[in-house]
């Protein structure tokens, strides 16, 4: 017997509408960057936690940067900020 081809065997990932909207807007950025938020998406809890599944799934990862523009959380105690990258 013939096996299946490999992408009848894979599992795909379903992904949330905020969520295919977040790496929908990042792809269209240069810098690839979650943030500032699409015009679509108001900030809140949805978005958080979309972002925080982004992140625990490997979608997303965060890393320094000094654009405020692309900036969600701050450390008082050193001047870059996060920013989240798929």
């Amino acid at each position: 017997m013939v096996p299946p081809p490999a992408w009848k065997t894979s599992i795909m990932t379903s992904l949330s509408d905020t969520q295919r909207v977040l790496l929908s807007g990042a792809a269209q950025r240069d810098n690839g960057s979650l943030l500032p938020l699409p015009a679509s998406l108001r900030p809140g809890g949805g978005v958080a936690k979309a972002i925080g599944a982004l992140l625990i799934r490997g979608f997303a990862e965060e890393h320094e940067t000094h654009d405020r523009a692309g900036c969600c959380q701050s450390n008082a105690n050193r001047s870059l900020h996060d920013a989240f990258r798929p």
